[in-house]
């Protein structure tokens, strides 16, 4: 990617997102874009669609989740040979 290409990070508030973010400006990265929940409903089509027309980024970054969906469910089940723990998204 080039230093000066637009870069749109959804979810650059959030842990990952602002990690990746922090890590681009630390890279030189300069057209960095970033819409909160309440500026950008990623659930919206509309809004999406009007965004992405009136922005139009180089690149997009997709590190959106919501709190709920970003926890993992770990259940630890015995077998022959010890532990095994398993992941799975709720």
């Amino acid at each position: 990617m080039e230093k000066d290409a637009k870069i749109y990070v959804a979810g650059h508030r959030g842990l990952v997102g602002s990690a990746i973010w922090k890590n681009l400006q630390q890279k030189g990265y300069t057209n960095l874009v970033g819409r909160t929940h309440a500026e950008l409903d990623l659930l919206d089509g509309v809004a999406v669609r009007e965004f992405f027309d009136a922005e139009k980024p180089d690149y997009v970054i997709l590190a959106a989740a919501s709190w709920a969906e970003s926890w993992l469910t770990v259940s630890i089940a015995p077998t022959s040979s010890g532990a095994t723990c398993r992941y799975s998204r709720t």
